[in-house]
């Protein structure tokens, strides 16, 4: 009975965070209507999800609302009470007033996954080196302005990371030294940084000496250049890879043909007015059993004819060539 009751208290003390939550919300939507009474199962409300024996409360996600429909946070302190908690969603919420949520994220301990993508989070502290958190699997902060920080040096901490999604935060380089880089994220296996600029040949090259290697990499719009890609020649298991809205200008660096598992490679938005869509395949058909599946070079500035070698492709299901100038484009099944 002992056990029992220090059970009860702990869904007690969950419940009234919960609750705590729901009164500092501004929700438009009233999408937390069922989450009611402080005597009520809080594990049956909306968005959250309790371990089947503990009955800790170990997910929040609340439920998605009309786009329109404003839903604003202000304060994160009441999740200091979930320490058991694992995945915690608060993606598209208004997150801009709640400016000591990072201190608040390292009350938990357990948390293994951390959506906050298009929350407008504006304020990182630059002081925070680490985290508590030491089995974080997958953190998306996709989304927002950190208003031009540097990268978060407590990411490089986090060395159980297998998903890393900063896409569109702004967020710029270079990587000192002494806080590390990606070759501390030993078991990323999807990165996707687009619209960031800190993405430099010596963070390419970290990237690249990854134990586990990344299957996906998502670094369009990043200012890379023709001349850093062969830093990437190490990533062979990638199987998605994109570069589109880069600077690449020249050759695709030959060390490129190593990639034997790529199923997709994203190209479009660069310029490659002086070479040939020849030259360009003859880089992914070094394989001796090419597995491409999707090849996007729009928008690319190319001018010339679709050559022989497009028939090695034999996984080939889609191949974008719009807004250039391609001959023969009529004759091209894929």
């Amino acid at each position: 009975m002992r056990i029992t009751t220090r059970r009860l208290i702990g869904r007690r003390d969950e419940r009234q965070a919960l609750l705590e939550l729901k009164h500092g919300l501004i929700d438009e939507a009233d999408r937390l209507a069922s989450w009611v009474g402080e005597n009520n199962d809080c594990c049956k409300w909306a968005g959250i999800v309790c371990d089947n024996f503990t009955h800790h409360v170990h997910k929040i996600h609340l439920p998605d609302t009309d786009e329109y429909e404003y839903t604003s946070i202000t304060n994160m302190q009441w999740l200091s009470s979930l320490r058991w908690l694992h995945h915690l969603d608060l993606s598209n919420m208004d997150l801009s007033q709640a400016t000591y949520w990072l201190q608040v994220i390292n009350t938990l301990p357990s948390l293994v996954e951390l959506h906050l993508s298009h929350s407008q989070l504006v304020h990182i502290d630059p002081y925070v080196a680490n985290l508590n958190v030491t089995s974080l699997s997958l953190l998306d902060l996709s989304g927002n302005d950190f208003n031009n920080s540097y990268v978060l040096q407590w990411i490089f901490s986090q060395t159980s990371l297998l998903s890393l999604d900063l896409s569109g935060c702004g967020l710029h380089g270079p990587i000192p030294s002494s806080i590390g880089s990606f070759h501390n994220l030993t078991s990323l296996e999807s990165l996707h940084v687009r619209g960031n600029d800190f993405m430099s040949s010596s963070v390419l090259k970290g990237l690249s000496s990854v134990g586990g290697n990344p299957i996906s990499l998502d670094i369009r719009s990043c200012g890379i250049s023709s001349s850093v890609l062969g830093a990437l020649h190490n990533l062979t298991s990638i199987l998605s890879l994109e570069l589109s809205s880069n600077v690449l200008n020249n050759t695709i660096p030959a060390s490129l043909g190593n990639l034997c598992n790529l199923r997709h490679i994203g190209l479009d938005g660069n310029s490659f007015p002086d070479i040939s869509l020849t030259s360009l395949l003859e880089r992914f058909l070094g394989c001796k059993s090419p597995r491409l599946e999707s090849l996007s070079l729009a928008a690319s500035g190319l001018s010339s004819h679709l050559p022989n070698q497009l028939g090695q492709l034999i996984y080939l299901e889609s191949l974008q060539l719009g807004n250039n100038h391609i001959d023969d484009l009529g004759s091209c099944s894929k």
